[in-house]
């Protein structure tokens, strides 16, 4: 059985404020790096960096950015990366929509299962995102009080955002209304739900958005080495609030049962990890493929938040549309066919 391993970097950790106007996207990437070239990769950085600047003792995506030398070489590393194999893995959430999909989650935990059936308004996993979008568009502004709320949750706080987003929806005549009902709401089992998620897990981390990315990113890892017979190492970036976190989520999913759906991009998500292995995190300064990983964040966030910078996007626009037609070609063809 083949191994890879995985270097994960992220972009835009506010923890669990969602509503931080500065840094409305976050975004998780790294590299799936075959292992018989993951020292031979750390060698060339190492030697690619003494080359640029000799003083240099880490690469840092946001420094190289400043300077049109910097975005060079930045792009140059970036496209080796791609031309010799790795494969680029990413999430770019924005921080409302994921406010509006914690919400919709939370429907779950204070909606009786068997009314939800009575009403015939089951969200399922498949259309968790399309339902999560209605809300973003049709209610951002509850949406946004939503995820103000999410830092410290209140009863009647909650009770009448429930009631705005009721009303709201009721005016345009839409179904889900019904979901925000307040006779069908078990107000105390969601606030109870909101309070868990900030003290089940150390520095309040099952209440970030971290946390739901990198497990969905394991899941999507999982289906990887399924379908194609590997073993995947994971590693991310030295994030202290998360380190147990992490930690405790991946020994729960190692651990878990047969538990999965399919995505609409085809994917499977898993949540019974067999092929995927999460190792810890690793210091950027200590391991050149962190380093690479944060690149490829810096380069994301270059393209995506700051679209307005028109000199920035034209230096770095080859390593998306390079990254864009790749990962276009693996949602067609099995992870690693043709490498």
């Amino acid at each position: 059985m083949n191994r890879y391993s995985v270097f994960f970097d992220e972009y835009g950790n506010t923890g669990n404020n969602l509503s931080d106007i500065n840094q409305p996207y976050y975004i998780v990437s790294g590299w799936v790096i075959p292992n018989d070239l993951t020292n031979p990769i750390r060698e060339s950085i190492t030697k690619s960096l003494k080359s640029y600047n000799p003083h240099l003792k880490e690469l840092k995506g946001k420094k190289l950015l400043e300077t049109r030398k910097g975005r060079q070489f930045l792009c140059q590393l970036m496209m080796q990366m791609l031309d010799i194999g790795c494969i680029p893995i990413l999430s770019i959430n924005h921080k409302d929509f994921v406010a509006a999909a914690k919400l919709s989650y939370l429907l779950d935990d204070c909606i009786d299962p068997a009314v939800l059936h009575s009403y015939n308004l089951m969200v399922s996993a498949e259309s968790r995102n399309k339902f999560a979008h209605l809300l973003l568009e049709m209610c951002p502004k509850e949406v946004g009080k939503f995820a103000n709320l999410l830092r410290n949750p209140e009863l009647e706080t909650l009770r009448e955002l429930f009631n705005e987003i009721y009303l709201n929806l009721s005016k345009r005549r839409l179904k889900y209304a019904s979901l925000f009902n307040q006779d069908l709401i078990d107000f105390t089992e969601a606030i109870w739900s909101l309070q868990n998620d900030l003290n089940s897990q150390p520095r309040k981390a099952a209440s970030a958005i971290n946390l739901p990315c990198f497990t969905s990113l394991l899941s999507l890892l999982e289906d990887f080495g399924r379908k194609n017979d590997l073993n995947i190492d994971v590693y991310h970036d030295e994030v202290v609030q998360f380190r147990e976190a992490y930690k405790n989520y991946s020994e729960y999913m190692s651990n878990g049962t047969d538990f999965h759906f399919t995505l609409d991009n085809g994917f499977t998500a898993w949540y019974d990890l067999k092929h995927t292995t999460y190792k810890g995190m690793k210091k950027s300064i200590e391991d050149p493929l962190i380093q690479i990983a944060d690149l490829l964040c810096s380069t994301l966030q270059a393209l995506i938040v700051n679209e307005e910078d028109i000199e920035s996007t034209k230096d770095l626009a080859i390593v998306w549309v390079y990254c864009y037609v790749l990962l276009n070609q693996l949602q067609y063809t099995s992870f690693y066919d043709e490498r």
